[in-house]
């Protein structure tokens, strides 16, 4: 049998091992990006036009150095703007993106997992936050659970009280019922807000009626349907003692328990907002 010859080690052959070559990273084009940008969900795209330049501005102004996170944050805003535009809204990121459109935003969309909601609120919020110059956001953000919310009023519940509003046994009651539900339904205001607002508090524009709250200051926009209710509330708080509804807490409490309600369905303040919510 042949022995095995052990095996010899190569000689250095003095040449240099070279690292491979790095591929370049390409570097991402936001304006390119924006101008081929398209939506693909059809109620988007309907509406594109419409929304395009709130959407692509509030993108460019976040300033995102990925695709990805270019694609979901155009993705995000022109979920809420399309929303936003079908509730009458101005095509105003002060309105768009402020904490309580986010909000009813989140709650009238929850149809998902929780945890969607809440990476859409974090991504809403934080972007509002950023894009916003006189939006009012507080330091802390409310909870997404509903348990604490006031069940919101059904359509039939809605017109039951207007129905029973302008059947009330004095004009002065048929005129406070009338505000507060204006003011509820139409800007989700209960009473934390309602005492303080004055007749110059509420107005006209070309983009709708608004009414300036504090605490935190902020304006609001009514929904479209309540226009009419909100500027008829106005007039009945300059005609008010103080121009005020209520000089204080205990009299509007004491004003909802004379308020004749609608068969079946009380009045609550917390209840119309929650219907505001929603």
């Amino acid at each position: 049998m042949t022995a095995r010859q052990p095996t010899r080690s190569r000689p250095n052959s003095g040449r240099t091992t070279q690292a491979p070559a790095l591929i370049p990273v390409e570097t991402f084009d936001l304006e390119a990006f924006l101008a081929r940008y398209r939506p693909r969900t059809p109620a988007i795209a309907s509406v594109w036009s419409n929304i395009a330049e709130l959407c692509t501005d509030v993108v460019r102004r976040m300033r995102p150095t990925q695709c990805g996170h270019a694609q979901h944050l155009i993705w995000s805003v022109s979920l809420i703007a399309s929303w936003a535009l079908s509730a009458g809204l101005p095509m105003d990121v002060e309105d768009v993106l402020a904490p309580d459109t986010i909000d009813r935003f989140i709650r009238v969309t929850a149809k998902g997992a929780d945890g969607t909601q809440r990476t859409m609120r974090d991504t809403l919020n934080r972007v509002g936050r950023r894009v916003t110059r006189t939006a009012p956001w507080p330091p802390t953000k409310e909870p997404i659970g509903r348990s604490h919310i006031a069940p919101p009023y059904a359509a039939r519940d809605v017109d039951r009280l207007f129905a029973a509003a302008e059947h009330q046994l004095t004009e002065e009651r048929r005129d406070l019922m009338c505000a507060l539900l204006g003011l509820g339904l139409g800007c989700g205001l209960d009473g934390r807000w309602i005492l303080a607002i004055g007749p110059s508090d509420i107005r006209r524009t070309e983009t709708g009626v608004h009414v300036s709250v504090d605490t935190p200051h902020r304006t609001i926009t009514a929904l479209h349907r309540y226009e009419h209710h909100v500027e008829r509330a106005a007039q009945t708080i300059a005609d008010r003692p103080g121009e005020r509804l209520y000089r204080a807490d205990s009299a509007m409490s004491s004003a909802l328990k004379r308020m004749q309600p609608a068969e079946g369905t009380g009045l609550q303040l917390a209840r119309l907002r929650s219907t505001w919510l929603v």
